[in-house]
């Protein structure tokens, strides 16, 4: 059965590093079906995070349990994982910030969908 989940990742150092590796670091084989995870900086340019919309044969609690252990952080102030319908609206909002396709280029670190 596969999950989609929307996920929020406030940016801390060394986490972009750890994030451009997340679909072999943090799935096994077959557990990731498609991911897309694009860094945001905020309203005022002073609120940077991810976004990532997954979709993955893990439980919401068990990805919530190994991201919490990979990124090492606790509670929903670092990280926020939702159920999320697979509809385009959400990947369109993780877009809300991108004016160009230079920011689109340069603020997604990983689409496979």
């Amino acid at each position: 059965m596969l999950h989609s989940l929307a996920i929020r990742l406030t940016l801390r150092e060394g986490y972009t590093e750890l994030t451009n590796k997340i679909d072999t670091d943090v799935f096994a084989p077959g557990e990731l079906e498609s991911i897309f995870i694009i860094k945001h900086l905020g309203k005022h340019q002073d609120n940077p995070h991810f976004h990532f919309a997954v979709v993955s044969s893990l439980s919401t609690q068990t990805l919530r349990a190994r991201l919490k252990k990979y990124y090492n952080c606790k509670g929903n102030e670092t990280l926020s994982i939702k159920k999320w319908d697979g509809q385009d609206k959400y990947l369109q909002y993780c877009l809300h910030e991108c004016t160009t396709v230079d920011e689109v280029n340069r603020d997604i670190l990983q689409n496979t969908f």
